[in-house]
């Protein structure tokens, strides 16, 4: 089973052209395309209980990405930032 630290996702999604919008017990991290919504968005928990996520979080988040899990840790994974 593969783990990721949230913060790390959160992270590395920014670093790529994702805006985080804080709500109450989540965070929105939406794919920005020249201040504009490029359509790919995804939802994270804001507890302090979810530190990380699991392999299924993952293939979840990955698809709200339209993504596959593949792609979507080559994306988080990958150190270059995109913006």
């Amino acid at each position: 089973m593969e783990f990721r630290k949230r913060r790390i996702i959160i992270q590395n999604l920014k670093s790529k052209g994702f805006k985080e919008e804080c709500e109450l017990d989540h965070i929105v991290l939406k794919l920005s395309n020249k201040g504009a919504y490029a359509g790919n968005r995804t939802k994270l928990s804001n507890g302090s209980k979810s530190t990380e996520t699991d392999e299924e979080l993952i293939s979840r988040i990955a698809k709200q990405c339209k993504l596959t899990k593949k792609q979507f840790f080559g994306l988080v994974e990958c150190p270059k930032p995109i913006i």
